[in-house]
């Protein structure tokens, strides 16, 4: 009997296939691992035996740990033939096979040539030491984390080129990393602007620009200071004086324009709220056919009720706002939809007389706000005085969406603004600093029969309470 022939060892993974290959005095043989299911425990070989010379037999024989020898399969052929034939080998739970072999005969040959081992199934110990590499990685992947967030890397902050004085300035920022967020502005002089701590990794640093400031550069500082260091990023523009922005002050504009259709006991009218730059104007309801059917003059107060005409209560009507300053003109339009309501003949008379007074008109008759509003005052009112320098207080209809409110001065940039939470009956916004009575704008925006909707208030701010 020959030696067992050797073949290189090197493992079998799912799927891969392993081969041994032999030739000798006219017997050839081929055995492969075709497939292998670790999960059953079960491996598919493969045998190709052939001869040319008598006919020879082969057996797959596997030898389990002790030394006992398993007959796994085996297949014979013929002279001058090749044959070939598929196994499945099951390893058994408690032992694992030492080795495997093909055992080859025939008139003038008997040997045996080693075949590939079936794969080892997973142990308890394996799956141990996946479980233990599955936690190190995790655990250090949550450790790097914590200390990439505990060491602040530079903020991101943005900055305009020139910021009117006396208008607010907005700065789009954000931060990377943990730690404590504060910024603060001074000009080149070293005088305080703003400053204070910030809550939100990112979001935009607004404040009021004091008229003082005009003609001089304001430095915005941003720091994050965590627990592993500090980051600072600053950024600077110019403030420009009003005068600047004069020329525009000259040109007719529309910057708001809102209408509504409301339904009343003796019909329906429309309520139209705008924030304009002009000196006169008009508010007028337009046909599909594109006529006048009824019009009212523009007013300072920011709001204008006009009744709409009986025959017209179920025709869709255009709301067109026309501005007049020197000049130049400004018009707006806005659609309103007819409610599709009857009401009941011969109200007309009472519909005129109630929108033919302002002061009949409660939702919106506060203007001016620059006194104790009471209890007209509609959707937004003022409490108590508006004084330059000190919080403007608020008091606002509840409403089942939240809503916007802005405060701006005449040429309409927005100097400040808050959203009011759904349900809120108050607000604050800051005013800012002034050494004489000063004229703003309070534009309110909501949510209304399910379109968005506008509301303009004048405020008067005095220099002392």
């Amino acid at each position: 009997m020959t030696a067992i022939v050797p073949y290189q060892r090197r493992e079998v993974k799912r799927g891969a296939v392993n081969v041994v290959q032999f030739a000798t005095q006219g017997v050839a043989a081929d055995v492969r691992i075709d497939r292998v299911d670790r999960r059953n425990r079960s491996s598919w070989y493969a045998v190709r035996l052939a001869s040319t010379d008598s006919d020879v037999t082969g057996r797959l024989l596997g030898v389990l740990r002790g030394g006992e020898i398993v007959d796994l399969g085996g297949l014979a052929v013929a002279s001058g033939s090749i044959g070939s034939a598929h196994f499945a080998v099951t390893t058994p739970r408690t032992t694992a096979f030492e080795s495997m072999f093909l055992e080859i005969r025939s008139e003038h040959v008997l040997l045996r040539v080693e075949a590939p081992k079936p794969p080892p199934r997973l142990g308890l110990a394996t799956l141990k030491n996946g479980v233990i590499f599955i936690a190190v990685g995790a655990a250090v992947a949550v450790c790097g984390e914590l200390v990439a967030l505990a060491v602040p890397r530079a903020p991101l902050l943005g900055a305009p080129s020139s910021v009117i004085a006396g208008a607010r300035a907005r700065l789009p920022y954000a931060t990377r990393g943990y730690g404590t967020i504060e910024y603060s502005a001074t000009t080149e002089d070293g005088a305080i602007v703003a400053g204070g701590p910030l809550d939100a990794p990112s979001g935009e640093i607004g404040f009021a620009v004091p008229a003082a400031a005009a003609s001089h550069r304001v430095f915005v500082a941003l720091s994050l200071r965590g627990p592993l260091g500090a980051a600072t990023r600053s950024a600077s523009f110019a403030v420009v004086a009003p005068q600047v922005e004069a020329g525009r002050s000259g040109v007719a504009r529309v910057l708001s324009f809102a209408a509504r259709r409301d339904a009343t006991i003796g019909g329906e009218t429309v309520l139209a709220s705008y924030l304009v730059l002009g000196d006169a104007g008009t508010v007028a309801l337009i046909d599909t056919a594109g006529k006048v059917v009824a019009s009212a003059p523009f007013t300072r107060r920011g709001t204008t009720r006009i009744a709409v005409p009986p025959a017209l209560r179920l025709a869709a009507l255009v709301a067109q706002l026309t501005v007049h300053r020197g000049a130049t003109n400004a018009t707006a339009s806005v659609a309103v939809a007819p409610n599709a309501v009857p009401y009941p003949p011969g109200t007309d008379k009472a519909v005129r007389a109630s929108v033919a007074t302002p002061e009949q008109d409660v939702p919106e008759a506060v203007t001016p706000l620059d006194s104790a509003s009471g209890n007209r005052g509609g959707i937004i009112a003022v409490e108590g005085r508006a004084v330059a320098g000190h919080p403007l207080d608020l008091r606002v209809m509840p409403n089942a969406a939240s809503m916007h409110v802005e405060l701006q001065d005449d040429a309409g940039e927005t100097l400040a603004e808050s959203a009011i939470e759904p349900g809120a009956t108050r607000a604050s916004l800051p005013l800012p600093a002034a050494t004489q009575r000063t004229k703003y704008f309070l534009v309110l925006h909501y949510s209304h029969n399910g379109g968005e909707e506008t509301v303009v208030r004048t405020v008067i701010a005095s220099t002392a309470r």
